[in-house]
């Protein structure tokens, strides 16, 4: 049995235009694609294709409203040859950030016995898609990365992750390429998604309540509120949604020892009285 693990991190940076980093070549090429010319509705939460049996594990979510781990699992067990590539419907998820600038990490994971099993990935925006066809036959088990821009123009705009089944061709039942899914049992886990305020590390904290520098860091990095407020406590997660340091200064400033994280970027949690703040950071 196959186990194929990747790694999705969505970013918003540019307006009106979808751009894609793939390090990694066992994934196609990123291309954008015309939005459906149909209207669809997609729910808040993951909606399964129809007809999977009796193996679906409906959505979950744990934490915080703006931080928590999903997960989808669904299982192909219809046995007759014309149930071959069942799942003949997409996943869709969406989700709402709550500000303009978000990130959004996740981890898709696919199990498929039957090879060659073949999905179509696409994250959708308000400028279009980005799609890519995943085959079970190239990726290696290794931990993939995609790095996509997006920016949704408006506060309250959409994104959307669409994993879609495609078709497969076994001779053994003379079933032509098609939009099917998988023969067999096949699992896809959608988990980890976080959300974050980005700022790119260029870019000058201005006009901002907290402060953080330097950014990049690499020994030490100090948080400090513009208005001399009380910080509670500091957070910090990496792009898994792990807590990997913390600390409650009560205090106006406070410098964080980052020695011993590895380099990378991460995101703050920065808790003041009544609210939470969420901070990209970067250690060099």
């Amino acid at each position: 049995m196959k186990k194929i693990k990747t790694s999705l991190l969505a970013f918003l940076l540019l307006p009106c235009c979808l751009l894609a980093q793939i390090p990694n070549a066992d994934f196609e090429q990123w291309v954008p694609d015309d939005p459906p010319s149909y209207d669809q509705e997609y729910p808040q939460s993951w909606s399964p294709p129809p007809l999977l049996g009796d193996q679906h594990y409906p959505v979950e979510k744990v934490s915080n409203p703006n931080r928590g781990e999903y997960a989808m699992k669904v299982k192909n067990n219809l046995p007759t040859p014309a149930a071959v590539g069942g799942a003949s419907w997409p996943m869709d998820a969406l989700f709402s950030p709550s500000s303009q600038h978000f990130r959004l990490s996740m981890e898709v994971r696919y199990d498929s016995i039957v090879p060659p099993g073949k999905a179509k990935v696409e994250i959708r925006g308000s400028g279009g898609f980005l799609f890519t066809h995943w085959i079970d036959e190239t990726i290696t088990g290794e931990m993939e990365t995609i790095q996509i821009e997006v920016e949704l123009p408006e506060m309250m705009d959409q994104l959307v992750l669409r994993i879609q089944p495609r078709g497969i061709y076994n001779p053994d039942y003379g079933t032509p390429p098609f939009n099917g899914g998988y023969d067999g049992y096949a699992e896809i886990v959608v988990d980890n998604i976080v959300y974050e305020n980005v700022v790119s590390s260029q870019e000058p904290l201005q006009k901002r309540e907290v402060h953080i520098f330097p950014n990049p860091a690499s020994e030490a990095a100090w948080v400090k509120t513009e208005n001399g407020g009380f910080i509670r406590a500091i957070n910090v997660f990496n792009p898994k949604g792990e807590l990997v340091l913390k600390a409650k200064p009560n205090k106006d400033k406070y410098m964080l020892d980052v020695k011993g994280l590895p380099s990378g970027a991460y995101w703050m949690e920065i808790v003041l009285p009544g609210k939470r703040l969420i901070r990209q950071w970067i250690k060099g």
